[in-house]
């Protein structure tokens, strides 16, 4: 069936402001349109009203607009179609073409729960054999540490796992059905950020990846169950996305990060060393390639004392305050100190945090170049 452009109706499920229009993607689109024409490849369904709504190709309409204007016609590929046809074809597609896009997966993953919250779409049901920290209720993300059993009929109709979720979307992987990681990676994530521990805008604008979110999250909320304090986990994934940020760390080093920064022997993650409950590093002698911390102490010690040569300190560009904080880091353990400095406990505050940020960076850095020291 042929429409006019300025007609066609977008999926009732894309959210633009979470996935908004690529328009480097768009301009390609146009240009192939413009070489070999338009081939009739978006499917729609009929609104009450007559006017098409389509499934996907949000961005070959906005092709189709940008070459031949809202008037011209277009032709799509009309059927009928549920709620969650629409929802399973518009994320299945956009996931197809760009399955490492983190704002793709991100924006099926919200409209999916949401979705399902409300009653438009059916997922599997939950296996009553599923543990307790597998389920969740939509609309929230929020693992819910429940039996299944113990659920009541209304909390059972809203009732997911990342399994369920995966299988609607298209997610899994192998015989067993087990979802992808970078699913697993942007579900945590969207927990983390429901508990306020990990705000989107930090995970968003860090471009780590879906891949590189897998590690970090589900890292933290195995935290989370083994008691740690949420303080404590919100400090460590700040510091894992300020870090890889700031280092312009990759996939793998993201991994090691992780092992770092969540106190896990490396190798962990790649299964080189047994997988256990967080422990305690354990102190080891330092080799002779290493500085030690009586070494960094009297480095400070040392620049704190060159503060009051006026060419000295230009040198070191260090102001005297984070020469104090990273003396203290040595003294009493970052961790510690981001408890006390946190703009969200008593006393600490958003200046506090970025002093103690600066004087870690500083440490890394005469670390990294303590050949030269």
């Amino acid at each position: 069936m042929k429409f006019k452009l300025k007609d066609v109706q977008p999926n009732p499920f894309r959210n633009f402001s979470t996935s908004p229009i690529n328009q480097e993607q768009v301009e390609k689109l146009a240009e192939s349109i413009r070489t070999t024409g338009y081939w009739v490849n978006i499917e729609a369904r009929l609104r009450r009203d007559g006017k098409p709504e389509v499934a996907y190709g949000h961005h070959r309409l906005e092709a189709l607009r940008l070459v031949f204007g809202e008037d011209a016609t277009v032709e799509l590929s009309v059927s009928k179609m549920s709620d969650t046809i629409m929802m399973q074809k518009m994320v299945r597609e956009n996931l197809n073409k760009r399955n490492t896009d983190t704002l793709v997966i991100v924006e099926g993953v919200q409209e999916s729960i949401k979705a399902y919250a409300e009653g438009k779409v059916d997922f599997e049901a939950v296996s009553d054999k599923s543990t307790p920290a597998t389920i969740r209720l939509a609309p929230s993300f929020i693992v819910a540490n429940v039996k299944y059993a113990d659920l009541t009929d209304v909390q059972k109709s809203v009732a997911y796992t990342t399994v369920t979720l995966a299988k609607f979307l298209g997610m899994h992987k192998g015989k067993q059905e087990k979802p992808k990681d970078n699913l697993v990676g942007v579900l945590n994530a969207l927990d983390l950020s429901e508990r306020a521990l990990l705000p989107k805008s930090t995970w968003f604008a860090s471009k780590v990846g879906t891949e590189g979110l897998y590690d970090a999250t589900r890292l933290a909320l195995n935290n989370l169950q083994d008691g740690v304090e949420e303080l404590d986990v919100k400090s460590r994934l700040e510091e894992f996305f300020q870090r890889v940020v700031d280092e312009g760390i990759d996939k793998v080093g993201m991994r090691n990060l992780s092992e770092e920064i969540f106190d896990l022997p490396k190798g962990s993650l790649s299964g080189l060393v047994k997988r256990g409950k967080r422990k305690a590093k354990k102190q080891r002698a330092p080799s002779e390639e290493e500085i030690t911390l009586e070494e960094l102490k009297a480095f400070i010690e040392n620049a704190k004392k060159a503060q009051s040569s006026p060419a000295l300190s230009a040198k070191l560009s260090v102001p005297p305050e984070v020469l104090e904080t990273a003396y203290d880091v040595i003294e009493s353990g970052l961790r510690s100190l981001a408890k006390v400095y946190h703009p969200d406990v008593k006393g600490g505050s958003h200046c506090k945090m970025t002093q103690l940020n600066a004087a870690v960076s500083w440490l890394r850095g005469v670390v990294k170049e303590k050949e030269n020291l």
